[in-house]
């Protein structure tokens, strides 16, 4: 999640404006090198938390026995979502608040500071709730559909990085950027940069970092 360090950069992002005696040019800022184990952490937190929640009951025949109780099926849903929801908020927004609050300290707890960046609290939220509300969904959703635990996190792990895959290379050969929102790694990062009012970069072919173009 590494969005809340490049809202902190502010004019910096995505590049330095470097003076030189021919002109001016970029000096790119890399902020890639951990963004995909926290991508890849937080789907696998996210396919092995939820995958069993249904499954399981399922699998045992147990979940009768809840639904013969009084209580409702959206009822059993809720019970089941919010704990994987609370989870994925404890690690989509969790560290990123405590970046914020770090940021809030060593400005000398400056109330300038807080009012100037009380937007960034709220995106913070907003981006979390997204990420969460999202895998939990397709987690749950490959666990009430799939009686194996075992399949249904994979099942989950492989729609993620399989469209993953399938979008970057489709757009290496049609070499348009609108083949990204049919990605949903790629469409959560996009409305994520969105939510912080930021420019959403990517990789070209010569390894250089361009705007995100879906208008193309």
């Amino acid at each position: 999640m590494q969005i809340i360090f490049i809202a902190l950069l502010g004019q910096q992002y995505p590049c330095e404006y470097v003076n030189s005696e021919v002109g001016g040019e970029k000096d790119c800022i890399t902020m890639d090198y951990y963004t995909g184990f926290s991508k890849i952490l937080l789907i696998l937190i996210a396919c092995m938390a939820s995958s069993g929640l249904i499954s399981n009951d399922l699998t045992n025949n147990s979940i009768h026995l809840y639904l013969s109780r009084p209580i409702s099926r959206t009822d059993y849903l809720i019970a089941r979502f919010m704990p994987i929801f609370m989870l994925l908020m404890l690690f989509t927004a969790f560290p990123n608040l405590l970046v914020y609050i770090t940021v809030f300290f060593e400005s000398g707890f400056e109330l300038d500071w807080l009012k100037e960046h009380s937007w960034l609290f709220f995106n913070i939220i907003l981006q979390g709730i997204l990420y969460s509300f999202t895998f939990a969904i397709i987690g749950l959703t490959f666990s009430a559909t799939i009686n194996r635990e075992a399949f249904a996190a994979g099942g989950f792990f492989l729609t993620i990085y399989g469209l993953l895959i399938i979008v970057e290379f489709a757009n290496y050969i049609v070499e348009n950027d609108i083949v990204f929102i049919l990605s949903i790694s790629h469409l959560l990062e996009i409305i994520s940069y969105d939510i912080h009012n930021l420019d959403y970069y990517v990789w070209n072919r010569e390894d250089e970092r361009v705007l995100l173009d879906l208008h193309s």
